[in-house]
């Protein structure tokens, strides 16, 4: 496992990964548990990307991951991944669309695993009700991201 670290406006996340393909975004990492190697240069591209995002400059991210999941999680992440920046839709919606119209607590807790925050985008994924729930890295940095897609909720 190689890693570095990006300053984002919601604070340091830490990248992972292998041979250079992204598997971990992380937000509140403690940095005594990271085993790996240090390489500050392995993801430049999604360093860049991420830059772009943040600026305003990027909806679609265009980096290769690879993502490590259960074959459910996997199915409700490719999902997510197609809700276009700035709009958001439901856990409930999410479980239709996947064809498991039952499992919008599944969905939830696939979203809260989501390895890859910001690039799968479960930010944008909201309670059925319009309120923001159930993000990993915190409410106020959901807020904050959905406030920088400028997206209503």
């Amino acid at each position: 496992m190689q890693y570095s670290y990006y300053d984002s406006p919601l604070g340091r996340l830490l990248l992972a990964g292998e041979f250079g393909i992204l598997q971990q975004i992380k937000f509140n990492f403690q940095p005594a548990n990271i085993a790996g190697e240090y390489n500050p240069a392995i993801f430049k591209d999604t360093t860049t990307q991420l830059d772009e995002y943040f600026l305003k400059q990027r909806k679609i991210f265009t980096i290769e991951y690879s993502l490590i999941a259960p074959p459910f999680f996997k199915k409700v992440l490719h999902q997510v991944a197609q809700i276009p920046f700035g709009r958001t839709t439901t856990y409930s919606q999410i479980a239709q669309q996947i064809g498991s119209p039952n499992a919008a607590r599944a969905v939830g807790s696939a979203n809260h695993r989501n390895p890859l925050p910001i690039i799968i985008p479960c930010h944008r994924v909201i309670g059925k009700n319009g309120k923001l729930v159930g993000f990993a890295a915190g409410i106020n940095n959901k807020e904050r991201l959905l406030a920088l897609e400028q997206a209503t909720y």
